[in-house]
């Protein structure tokens, strides 16, 4: 598939979910709301996106794990993906923990954590490691502050990761839990709200510094999230459809490009969440790879997610 082809199909996956904006209208706001109702929510979703930020002096804890099932890989022998053989399995977790605080109206901090657990088993032996990945640490900032009159919200954010995930010193049977590099991520992310739904949108360019000679390649992406929220007298519940896009530069090693390290995907998604006791959300979504060029061919990812507001 050309890179035009997935750039292209990319640009019709917004355009549709897109095209609710071009009649919304925003209805009046239930007053008898709690402090983030369901058709508010200040974490929209699995992803790390805050297209509305936390008032002042406000916390909010999360917890998520990001399960991914592979059934293809690249295979070096043959240059070509393969359906993963019954003596070949990929066991994967990603668990995090994290927290944003709101230093002001419009500026928050964030830290995320994230722990990972991954084992390799193949004809070839056993690859394995738990411990930290790549911790990263922020600040977002409102452009377009969230307010009952506003029907937009918008903001800008700055990552810093750092490679605090296991990368070298790897013996035979260890699998890496970090990239190595440093990483400077800066996005843009909205919410659009309407009568029914919510749209929220973000991109992202991400560089990576070099380590031993290496540059891991960088990266950008784009989301789009169409979310429907509803209460019920069993509580506040919403669903959502997504649709996320990423390209990852080829790495290079002292100027000369590196064979096979170039990703690029589109995925698909579907989720929802429950707001139960108080300011406890249950989220969840399962993004499914339409397409994805060479390396790990991920049919699907289970993200879950806990968060909470205080």
């Amino acid at each position: 598939m050309k890179k035009s082809t997935i750039l292209s199909g990319l640009g019709m996956i917004i355009f549709f979910l897109s095209g609710p904006v071009l009649d919304a209208q925003r209805k009046s706001p239930d007053s008898t709301a709690i402090k983030y109702p369901a058709n508010n929510p200040y974490f929209v979703n699995s992803y790390p996106l805050q297209p509305v930020l936390l008032p002042e002096k406000s916390f909010k804890v999360l917890f998520n794990t990001d399960i991914p099932h592979y059934f293809k890989w690249y295979a070096p022998s043959s240059g070509k993906p393969e359906k993963l053989s019954d003596k070949m399995v990929i066991n994967e977790a990603n668990f995090n923990a994290g927290g944003y605080y709101g230093l002001s109206n419009r500026i928050n901090l964030f830290l995320s954590v994230p722990i990972r657990d991954v084992h390799y088993y193949s004809p070839m032996g056993v690859r394995s490691g738990t411990g930290f990945g790549d911790i990263q640490t922020g600040i977002s900032y409102s452009l377009i502050p969230f307010g009952e009159k506003e029907k937009n919200s918008l903001s800008t954010g700055l990552t810093l990761g750092f490679p605090s995930g296991k990368y070298k010193n790897l013996g035979d049977d260890d699998a890496a839990l970090g990239e190595g590099s440093f990483r400077f991520k800066g996005d843009l992310t909205g919410l659009v709200r309407m009568d029914k739904y919510n749209l929220i949108y973000s991109v992202y360019y991400e560089y990576r510094t070099n380590h031993s000679g290496m540059h891991i390649g960088d990266e950008t992406g784009v989301y789009t999230i169409l979310q429907k929220p509803f209460n019920t007298p069993l509580g506040h519940f919403g669903v959502e459809a997504s649709a996320y896009a990423y390209w990852k530069f080829k790495n290079t090693f002292e100027g000369n490009t590196v064979m096979n390290s170039e990703d690029y995907a589109v995925h698909l998604g579907a989720g929802g969440w429950y707001n139960f006791i108080g300011n406890f959300y249950l989220r969840f979504n399962v993004p499914f790879a339409v397409f994805r060029n060479k390396a790990w061919f991920t049919q699907y990812r289970v993200m879950v997610q806990l968060d909470y507001y205080f």
